[in-house]
């Protein structure tokens, strides 16, 4: 029925021209057969004939040339096809990687590579030492010099404003190439982050586990022209506070501040070849909240299933009971396509616009061999259809 009902809608001409010929014959063979008795000579007779074969060979002359310009139709709707087909072929296509980002478990001041490891000592013994500190003088300075060695080199290992951690590959692979392209990273919810603050209440008792659970506080803060965040690094804090050296009790070894203005900053390539790619650097204000993000669900995860201890807990409780809202980027890709430049230099040439949303997997946050990992998945924006018709008719997106 459904094979007959497509039939139908394609070849709706041809069956009611066919209905009109059978109606055309039956009236002239009924009008024939009605006066042919009564017509007074030949001519007559003649003459109801041929008005009869008139009628059905004007309608079959009607439905060929209906059937004509459909199959011109047709035919030049298929040349079209084939040419933007060729056209599509002939021109650049643009893809993104996604990103895969793998760092030590640590406070999201750090570098990706860095393997974070202060050391984990209870107060107990720092008191211990303090109590043997008139009597053992040099022990205590030789500890106290260690430990600066430690928080220095915690301090050397933070993360450089400028100088983005991560990126993601941007590959042509099209036959074309893409000129003159711009291309920028939207922070879409910064304002969710706005006013933002997980702290701990209280100074770690325990400093125990750090190494594997790190603890920190992080807040950030936004207005009209920045956006700034701010990351203390709580075993490095509970550190110095065990020693007198006024060296270590400036907040430059404890916090760092990440500030950064709220514009879209837009990179310029000139051309990307066929098969050829670029490395687009993602911003670090994203991606420090990323991978702020990722611990929060890590650590959560672990509570869930009861895999935190009781020492490590008080450490880390601040962060487990805190809001966790996941960061949502947005990457803008405009250019000129060759193909369309050859056809078009000289009239209304408009700059191509593609799109991709970066959101992190959850699935994906797992921990393997003492590095955690969290993929940020690209997924495509649909672009709205704007069509502009040109002197030849085509219309453009």
């Amino acid at each position: 029925m459904n094979k007959f009902k497509r039939w139908l809608i394609k070849n709706w001409i041809n069956v009611l021209l066919f209905i009109f010929v059978i109606c055309v014959a039956f009236i002239s063979i009924r009008y024939a057969q009605k006066y042919t008795a009564s017509a007074k000579t030949t001519n007559d007779i003649r003459s109801i004939w041929q008005l009869a074969i008139t009628a059905i060979a004007a309608s079959v002359g009607i439905g060929t040339i209906i059937n004509s310009t459909r199959s011109a139709s047709i035919a030049a709707e298929s040349m079209r096809v084939t040419k933007e087909k060729e056209s599509r072929e002939q021109s650049s296509h643009l893809i993104v990687s996604s990103a895969l980002t793998k760092f030590g478990v640590s406070p999201p001041m750090y570098e990706n590579e860095f393997e974070y490891s202060p050391p984990g000592i209870f107060s107990a013994f720092f008191e211990s030492i303090r109590n043997k500190y008139d009597e053992e003088e040099t022990e205590y300075i030789v500890i106290e010099e260690s430990a600066e060695r430690t928080i220095r080199a915690l301090r050397s290992k933070r993360l450089i404003k400028d100088n983005p951690f991560n990126h993601m590959r941007i590959l042509n692979i099209g036959k074309g190439s893409c000129i003159n392209l711009e291309i920028s990273f939207e922070f879409m919810n910064k304002k969710d982050f706005k006013d933002y603050n997980v702290s701990l209440e209280s100074d770690i008792s325990t400093p125990q586990g750090t190494s594997f659970y790190p603890s920190y506080d992080l807040s950030v803060l936004k207005n009209e022209k920045i956006f700034s965040i701010e990351i203390i690094d709580n075993a490095v804090n509970h550190y110095l506070k065990l020693f007198n050296n006024e060296n270590l009790q400036s907040n430059l070894f404890k916090m760092a501040n990440f500030t950064f203005e709220n514009s879209n900053q837009i990179r310029y390539v000139n051309f990307i070849n066929s098969k050829d790619e670029i490395i687009y650097k993602i911003p670090n204000d994203y991606m420090i909240l990323c991978k702020h993000y990722a611990i929060l669900h890590y650590y959560k995860k672990l509570n869930e299933i009861g895999k935190i201890s009781s020492f490590v807990y008080p450490n880390i409780e601040h962060l487990i009971l805190s809001d966790n809202i996941k960061p949502l980027g947005r990457l803008t890709i405009k250019y000129y396509d060759e193909e369309m430049v050859k056809e078009n230099y000289y009239q209304d040439l408009k700059k191509k616009e593609i799109k991709f949303d970066l959101v992190i997997k959850d699935e994906s946050i797992s921990l393997e061999d003492s590095n955690l990992n969290f993929y940020l998945e690209i997924i495509p924006v649909p672009v709205k259809v704007t069509q502009s018709k040109t002197k030849k008719g085509r219309a453009y997106r």
